[in-house]
């Protein structure tokens, strides 16, 4: 559904959570990037849910290509490479 939402961002496409508050992401230009969200669910506190690994694990991509989960907390596509931790995020 993301790729049906034209925006001058790069969109996530899929999203896979992994251990220790990381997830991996696909992006619509065929790229993956790993993405540590220790650091802001420690320090901001409508992020508590996420500490709870099986709710971590329900991860999923909104409309415009941002990862969310079903309680609403979310990360705005156009700010995912504030979380990298791998190669360079290219935004558009």
């Amino acid at each position: 559904m993301s790729c049906l939402v034209k925006t001058p961002w790069i969109k996530a496409v899929s999203v896979v959570a992994l251990e220790n508050y990381r997830l991996q992401v696909f992006l619509e230009n065929d790229k993956q990037v790993i993405l540590d969200l220790k650091e802001l669910i420690e320090a901001r506190k409508q992020y508590w849910r996420l500490n709870n690994s099986r709710y971590f694990h329900k991860v999923g991509i909104d409309p415009i290509g941002g990862i969310c989960w079903t309680g609403g907390e979310d990360l705005a596509p156009d700010g995912l490479w504030r979380y990298q931790v791998n190669q360079p995020y290219e935004n558009g």
